[in-house]
């Protein structure tokens, strides 16, 4: 897995901003060997070496042609097949899923834990995907995870689910949002002091927000093209996502998120690409994301735009802040309106992508 470099600062102004678009770096070059990224599995990891991998869960939420938006700005994405499985790489530990505020019907169907050395710590990271199961459409889905051994926590995670764009009567962001049987992508990490052990248990908690009259936003780019492809050649091992986004309105701060799946139907990692400045009606936009490292090619693609209605105008600059996770939370819980949690969900990014730059080899 390629290491990211992130501007923290940028992505602060953006979040104070209002603005939740994506703050990952584009194309760095090959780093050398990644250190070992190390899937945890409830058969046994402890701290004097790593443990089989064991198997995989069911693939059932994912349908083989439903991964790319080519119309809709992604809105159209991942809606095919049905939600029977969960695909993990925990399969001998028991998943608790509940819901919370608007949260009912949107349901994990893709979990995958993973940590490996960095420095003196352990770098940790969550990635997946949620389907909307119900009849309304969901928005700023927020996932909460407690992994447990034996009933003692040993990871947990905050994640804002990445969704296709939709509009909101109050505000001129895009809002990610999840209509009826749209699936969204996630990921999330963390640092730990020690090495991951067997994990027993996982609690996972979704909730959203339903804003009456939410409709596919009607300036959502178009993606024309998305594929995946080795970036430094064939046989290098390094995937990244490329392709071509329209302009159908003039829109600003536009962000792509890409969640590639493989053959378990599990998440390797999210890669993502940006264009800050004014992306004009009827011009296009060629996108390249960061890479990350697997012997295959994804086998499905899930792409999510996010950007600002209307022209650039150029913000004063921000003063970085930094908040801890659970402080997001406590944010995320109060927040309602959909400016007040795409600022948290831009603080929470910022955090996300500061961790990230912090990781080492």
């Amino acid at each position: 897995m390629q290491q990211r470099r992130f501007g923290l600062g940028l992505a602060m102004g953006l979040a104070l901003s209002g603005c939740g678009s994506d703050d990952s770096s584009g194309a760095n070059g090959p780093a050398g060997p990644p250190g070992q990224m190390v899937e945890v599995d409830a058969g046994g990891l402890g701290t004097g070496g790593f443990g089989a991998t064991g198997g995989f869960g069911a693939t059932g939420g994912f349908g083989a042609t439903g991964g790319f938006g080519a119309t809709g700005g992604g809105g159209s994405g991942g809606t095919g097949g049905g939600s029977g499985g969960l695909a993990s790489n925990l399969p001998n530990a028991n998943v608790s899923q509940s819901t919370v505020g608007d949260g009912a019907g949107v349901v994990l169907i893709s979990s995958k834990l993973t940590y490996e050395p960095s420095g003196s710590q352990y770098y940790q990271t969550w990635t997946g995907l949620v389907q909307n199961n119900g009849a309304s459409i969901v928005c700023f889905v927020e996932l909460n995870v407690s992994f447990k051994n034996g009933g003692v926590e040993e990871a947990s995670f905050l994640a804002f689910a990445d969704a296709p764009p939709y509009q909101t009567s109050s505000s001129s962001l895009s809002a990610p949002c999840l209509g009826p049987g749209q699936i969204g992508g996630f990921f999330s990490n963390g640092f730990a002091n020690t090495a991951m052990p067997n994990i027993t248990q996982v609690d996972v908690t979704i909730g959203g927000q339903i804003y009456p009259g939410s409709v596919p936003h009607p300036s959502a780019p178009i993606i024309s093209t998305v594929s995946s492809f080795e970036k430094y050649g064939a046989g290098t091992g390094y995937w990244a996502a490329h392709g071509t986004v329209l302009a159908a309105a003039d829109v600003h701060n536009v962000g792509m998120d890409v969640y590639p799946v493989d053959a378990q139907g599990l998440v390797p990692d999210r890669l993502g690409d940006f264009h800050l400045e004014a992306f004009y009606k009827n011009t296009s936009w060629s996108f390249e994301t960061n890479t990350y490292e697997d012997t295959q090619a994804p086998g499905q693609l899930h792409e999510f735009l996010s950007f600002i209605d209307g022209a650039f105008m150029m913000l004063p600059p921000q003063a970085p802040q930094t908040y801890s996770f659970e402080e997001l939370r406590q944010m995320a819980t109060a927040a309602r309106t959909p400016k007040a949690l795409a600022q948290v969900r831009a603080l929470w990014r910022a955090r996300r992508d500061q961790l990230a730059a912090r990781r080492t080899r």
